[in-house]
């Protein structure tokens, strides 16, 4: 196939633009034959998505980034504020991408539309995806389980008519295939407790399922319970491909501040494993009065402390937080002076290598999904305190269903468009609770979090579970790749090392029996030759090359990714120029034939 673009639109601001310019860094670099353009719509200035963009663009060429015009929804009606922005876009997205089709049709090298990949608010471009006849996917920013909770509640909805708002404040339980454990309907995200707020979410859900294919941020380790939900056929593929984090801390200036120098010092100086982390996202911000609160509890903790203190916006509106001028305004009297040995408040800093530092041993956080990545990635267990939209669902997940953190209070809600929720207060004796059990958490809890750790690593690895799904993900949307074009630099024949050129076809082979230590493997030309009998479909046969270079092979199953009914006759180049339809033909008989071996052969086989 021809090179190929996909355009991705993503939801403005900074907390789903990351994690999507990273999985769109990871396609760019898996298959050169991809080119990648972000249509970026902007609700207000912000340096730190302009400084994020300009960094990518000048070190990833073929990912580009158009900047729409800037619309601005109706301000009186917030409830409907994503959707309308969405669709005010949908005329500026069709001509971006008239010109991309215009261009590729006048250049013949240049890559031709392969598909729109959106954000999950992004959901009405897929009429525009439509109008090009090309297929939509969805990359959600969030975990595989909060997709199977809005299928969930969707379905609630629209089939069982029942009124969601019932639920909030009851002790109902909710059981979802999504997860192991009843959810209490009263953690359900405040959007689907509200009819005027309860369409953001439904209706992009509806449309889910008019998508070719879901990327996830999460891996198969973390969520194996959610994911395999989706394997009943109801639901369009779903690709686990996470955790998608920037670890290069693209565009971010900080880090070379004077500001953060002076965190990394203080950090450097306090001994190991022994400070508590405390940031609530971008939006996340309290009253004068519950900072006192914080402030109390954390100072009879004893535990040492850095703290990112945010300033509230004002109510309503949908703007991050910002640094206070002089915090001492809104702190207790003398906390600053009683803590200057133990504690230090900061403003926003970049938590990556905050969290990455070997003092820190506890993170307070909201649960935004971002933020639990992140943790999860460096071993850093959470006390969970979550504000607003599906962090209440994350908390419960992640003490409930993974056992990975402690709760300082789940249930809270302190979302800008609350009802007064936001005014209940935490007390300083639940902070303080919340805080020792989170810095005196237990070994075998601590050994389970370094756990999870190694294993967000290595899915993203090389023949890891991320990269793999990543992997199945371009070859449904372009097709393997051609003869002779590795998907990987590192790929080679295990038989004799040959690679590049002389390739012929791939194979993934997943078995106890398999002993070389590689998932993914090929096989060339030399080994693969006229005198090979079929394998797609078959044992091994004994194909000329093979048996005696790689006798651990002998009676194996083997399936070559990409390859048809036909791929071992005797001239096998001949079966490169057969029909398609023929190789459709055969092809439902030979998969009965392969999966009948491979069950009594007890392989585990991928193709």
């Amino acid at each position: 196939m021809k090179k190929a673009e996909l355009v991705f639109i993503p939801t403005p601001g900074m907390s789903h633009l990351v994690s999507t310019v990273e999985v769109a860094k990871l396609l760019v670099d898996r298959d050169e034959r991809l080119s990648i353009t972000f249509l970026i719509m902007k609700l207000h200035f912000d340096p730190k998505v302009d400084r994020f963009i300009d960094s990518v663009s000048t070190a990833c060429n073929r990912i580009r980034f158009i900047h729409l015009s800037k619309l601005e929804p109706d301000p009186n009606q917030p409830s409907k504020f994503f959707i309308s922005l969405i669709e005010s876009h949908k005329p500026s997205v069709k001509e971006e991408v008239s010109r991309l089709v215009s261009r590729s049709e006048s250049s013949p090298g240049s890559p031709t539309l392969a598909g729109f990949v959106l954000d999950m608010f992004c959901t009405s471009m897929i009429d525009v995806a439509n109008e090009f006849g090309v297929p939509s996917y969805i990359f959600l920013t969030s975990s595989a389980a909060s997709l199977g909770l809005q299928f969930y509640v969707q379905a609630l909805h629209d089939e069982q008519k029942v009124d969601l708002t019932e639920f909030k404040g009851s002790d109902t339980e909710l059981v979802m295939p999504c997860l192991a454990n009843p959810l209490p309907a009263k953690l359900l995200p405040s959007v689907m407790l509200k009819k005027e707020w309860l369409p953001i979410l439904i209706t992009p859900t509806r449309r889910f399922r008019e998508t070719k294919g879901i990327m996830v941020n999460t891996f198969e380790e973390l969520e194996s319970h959610a994911i395999n939900s989706f394997s009943n056929g109801n639901t369009p593929p779903v690709y686990p491909v996470g955790p998608m984090l920037n670890l290069n801390r693209d565009g971010d200036g900080d880090v070379e501040s004077d500001k953060f120098k002076d965190i990394k010092q203080w950090l450097d100086d306090q001994p190991l494993s022994s400070v508590v982390y405390l940031c609530f996202g971008s939006m996340g911000s309290f009253g004068v009065d519950q900072v006192k609160e914080i402030a109390s509890g954390l100072e009879q903790s004893g535990h040492r402390f850095l703290w990112s203190l945010r300033q509230p916006q004002p109510k309503g509106q949908m703007e991050p937080s910002s640094d206070y001028t002089n915090p001492r305004d809104v702190l207790p009297e003398g906390f600053l002076d009683r803590t200057a040995n133990t504690g230090k408040i900061i403003g926003w800093a970049p938590q990556i290598d905050i969290l990455g530092h070997p003092s820190i041993g506890g993170f307070v956080s909201h649960c935004g999904w971002n933020s639990i990545l992140e943790s999860i990635w460096f071993g850093v267990p959470i006390a969970t305190w979550p504000l607003y939209a599906e962090q209440q669902f994350n908390a419960f997940m992640l003490i409930v269903e993974l056992g990975l953190g402690v709760e300082i209070k789940m249930d809270y809600r302190g979302d800008f468009h609350s009802d007064g929720d936001e005014n209940i207060i935490v007390s300083a004796g639940e902070i303080e609770r919340g805080v020792r059990c989170l810095m005196e958490l237990d070994n075998e809890k601590r050994e389970r979090v370094k756990e999870m750790s190694g294993k967000s690593r290595k899915a993203l690895e090389n023949g890891g579970t991320s990269s793999s799904c990543l992997g199945r993900f371009i070859q449904d949307l372009v097709g393997p790749a051609k003869l002779g074009q590795s998907p990987s630099p590192t790929l080679k024949c295990l038989a004799c090392k040959v690679e590049d050129d002389d390739v012929v076809f791939y194979v993934v082979v997943m078995s106890k029996w398999w002993l070389v230590g590689a998932s993914e493997a090929c096989c060339c030309r030399c080994c693969f030759n006229s005198r090979a009998s079929c394998l797609a479909g078959g044992g091994h046969r004994g194909a000329y090359g093979v048996e005696e270079k790689l006798p651990v092979m002998r009676g194996m199953v083997v399936v070559f990714q990409g390859a048809t009914p036909d791929c071992g006759e005797r001239e096998s180049t001949l079966c490169r120029e057969r029909k398609l339809s023929s190789w459709r033909e055969r092809a439902a008989s030979v998969e009965r034939e392969r999966l009948s071996v491979a069950s009594h052969h007890d392989v585990a086989l991928s193709c």
